[in-house]
């Protein structure tokens, strides 16, 4: 199953009950992956890590625009690379020169398998280390913002539930991130792996797991050739390569980037004009929790300025929709437009058309204070109407 609710409605949420649910979702990659393991560590050592894997990451994406950059994507790029290097174990005889005495072979195999399958489940981990996840702030207060090094994501965002929901979460790409991730593999690790695991590796196997973790260059690195490049003569791709291209053939992300672009755009627009903010007769309105944008009208501004870098957006209605998808606005797709009544003193009410756009995803922790003039804000209603904006 490659699509995942953001968020679980349910009487009790908890972490059990909901990495439960997730891991049942993956099933068939959880399974790929045990059916190579020896059954004792599959259940000792395997199943409580891909537990603490799927509370710790939770729904983050693998990237911000390229492969599986959809909720859940880096626990389904991690679950797909470690099921496919362990298929690139079985079939290899690389690893024998870690063991070559028969006798040792036969006794570090299982060890020798587990460290392959920790190196596909851990290899991007460091990715959450590339990213600031935030939710919505209260008036006047920062938005609460997750610590990797404090607790798992999951964790943290059932601190901040609702009404049986778990809040959605604004994950940003850090600019400039480069490929850092690829050494702050073994960091993430240590938030994951405890002595257990550890002794169940064994000093040979995390030695050279802790090496390919850390960004060691190093191409003999038996973890670093079966994830990035096949082993032997068979040209074929290798386990990290294979998910990507798999995923991209499936699933292209054609939506994430751009919505960002506009989402980067329209603040930059409401910061430096020519949107005017607060202002009746305007276009952007803050309230304490959400910010109202009017449209079409804003996003003319919008489509003026990305036309000048040679960017052009779908229509209304369905740029709404992508914008609701990527997490940038609230309200399911079809149904993310509503209206405002503003209402002044002896002059007739306005009605205008309004996206509900959370106000740490526009301002970040510096939202501007809110509109002072009295306004009520009615239900979303269809997006047909603007669907030529």
């Amino acid at each position: 199953m490659r699509c995942f609710r953001r968020a679980f409605p349910s009487p009790a949420l908890t972490v059990d009950a909901l990495v439960a649910q997730t891991l049942t979702a993956q099933a068939p990659q959880v399974a790929a992956l045990t059916h190579h393991l020896p059954q004792a560590l599959a259940v000792t050592v395997m199943t409580p890590l891909l537990q603490r894997l799927t509370a710790f990451c939770w729904e983050l994406p693998a990237s911000e625009a390229h492969h599986h950059s959809r909720p859940f994507g880096l626990l389904t790029h991690s679950l797909e690379v470690a099921a496919h290097a362990l298929v690139t174990f079985t079939q290899s005889s690389l690893w024998w020169q870690k063991a070559p005495d028969p006798a040792e072979r036969h006794r570090m195999q299982p060890h020798w398998r587990l460290g392959t399958a920790c190196a596909g489940l851990l290899h991007d981990l460091g990715k959450v280390f590339d990213v600031t996840v935030q939710l919505s702030g209260d008036c006047g207060t920062p938005p609460p913002s997750w610590d990797p090094f404090q607790e798992p994501l999951l964790v943290f965002l059932l601190r901040h539930q609702a009404r049986g929901a778990l809040p959605p979460p604004l994950v940003r790409w850090q600019p400039g991130r480069g490929m850092r991730h690829e050494a702050a593999g073994a960091l993430a690790a240590t938030l994951l792996l405890d002595r257990a695991d550890l002794q169940a590796l064994t000093f040979p196997v995390a030695r050279e797991l802790w090496a390919y973790l850390g960004g060691h260059p190093d191409p003999t690195n038996l973890f670093r050739q079966f994830l990035t490049r096949t082993p032997g003569p068979v040209r074929a791709l290798p386990a990290d390569g294979h998910s990507v291209q798999t995923d991209l053939q499936t699933l292209p992300p054609a939506q994430p980037a751009l919505a960002a672009q506009v989402l980067a755009t329209l603040a930059q627009c409401c910061r430096e004009g020519p949107l005017r903010v607060n202002q009746f007769p305007g276009q952007v309105f803050v309230q304490a929790e959400e910010t109202l944008v009017v449209v079409p009208e804003a996003f003319k501004a919008v489509r003026e300025c990305l036309a000048q870098q040679g960017v052009t957006l779908p229509g209304g209605g369905v740029l709404y929709n992508d914008l609701a998808a990527a997490g940038y606005v609230r309200g399911e797709a079809g149904r993310n437009v509503t209206s405002a009544e503003f209402r002044r003193p002896g002059k007739p009410a306005v009605t205008l058309a309004v996206l509900r756009v959370p106000n740490a995803v526009l301002w970040g922790a510096t939202r501007p204070a809110a509109f002072g003039g009295e306004l009520v804000v009615a239900p979303q209603m269809s997006t047909a109407a603007t669907d030529a904006a």
